[in-house]
């Protein structure tokens, strides 16, 4: 799936992380360039949200400590237009190895937050999501979100409602 140029996300980014590998990195590219054998959980409060077409994303500061929550598998997952493996992707999510305490959680484009009447997250509000980073954490400190959680709800990423 191509979304497109991505410039708001690049935006996002914190100023030490910005160089030559930027523009390769924020390139309209889609879930291929990501490593989704190894999904990643992340958990923390929002710095900024950037909500645009066509992708939206938000500036998170980590937990300390990062933890993996014991209910993680078992959270529901409203079911979704495309067949996606939700008790799998939730069962592998693992810690990010990289000490990075920023990051970039990149989401599905607002028409899709829309469609699931996902809130945008105010500053200072904590989420959790489980994504996929760059292979071999490699990169920038960046998560595409397959399930993002506010609030106690989950919200999916990768495609819409069923019809």
């Amino acid at each position: 799936m191509n979304r497109g140029p991505i410039a708001p996300v690049a935006a996002l980014v914190p100023a030490r992380l910005l160089g030559p590998t930027t523009a390769r990195v924020y390139q309209p590219q889609g879930w291929e360039r990501l490593d989704a054998r190894h999904p990643l959980y992340l958990a923390g409060r929002v710095l900024k949200a950037v909500w645009t077409a066509p992708g939206s994303a938000l500036e998170i500061a980590l937990d300390a400590p990062l933890r993996l929550p014991p209910d993680l598998v078992r959270r529901p997952v409203p079911k979704q237009a495309l067949a996606v493996a939700d008790v799998p992707i939730l069962a592998a999510a693992a810690l990010p190895r990289r000490a990075d305490v920023h990051w970039i959680v990149e989401l599905a484009g607002v028409a899709r937050l829309d469609e699931w009447r996902m809130p945008r997250p105010a500053a200072g509000e904590r989420i959790e999501a489980v994504g996929y980073g760059f292979p071999g954490e490699r990169g920038a400190p960046l998560l595409r979100a397959e399930f993002v959680f506010v609030a106690g709800h989950a919200y999916p990423m990768r495609s819409g409602r069923p019809r």
